[in-house]
């Protein structure tokens, strides 16, 4: 196992630049035991946690809750294939919108990802009519028994 001598993070075999300080690894910029580095202790891992994750969904959330809705109903529309959701998850998409929730880069990305899978949930729900009603309607006007 190898670390930075630099500020301690873990390489990979075939690192040449360390992916936390950016320092140049060569055979003498590295050392395989971690307790050979000199690091400080107050440094912080820059690694996001799954609680910090967590936290950063639940404050897009309370501040931004139409954004996040319109992304959790647009998931669900695709999953499941509701042409209820995606129209529901487009109208909070729209909300989010004009409320200027697009103007922050997560609640954006919330808000897109869910008019985008709405949109083709929608589009796929459009296919299933049509293919259903040329299976069922019109097919069987050129089968003759």
């Amino acid at each position: 196992m190898r670390y930075c001598k630099k500020c301690g993070s873990r390489l990979d075999d075939f690192d040449s630049y360390c992916g936390s300080c950016g320092t140049k690894v060569d055979e003498r910029s590295y050392t395989s035991d971690y307790a050979n580095v000199e690091q400080d202790d107050n440094k912080q891992d820059k690694r996001n946690t799954v609680e910090d994750s967590i936290n950063n969904v639940t404050d897009i959330v309370s501040k931004n809750p139409e954004s996040f809705i319109c992304f959790l109903l647009g998931i669900l529309s695709v999953t499941f294939g509701t042409f209820i959701c995606a129209i529901i998850s487009l109208v909070f998409g729209k909300k989010a919108v004009e409320k200027g929730q697009d103007k922050d880069e997560k609640c954006a990305m919330f808000c897109k990802v869910g008019r985008i899978c709405s949109k083709i949930s929608i589009v796929l729900a459009v296919i299933a009519v049509v293919v259903s009603v040329l299976w069922w309607v019109i097919l069987p006007m050129f089968i003759v028994f």
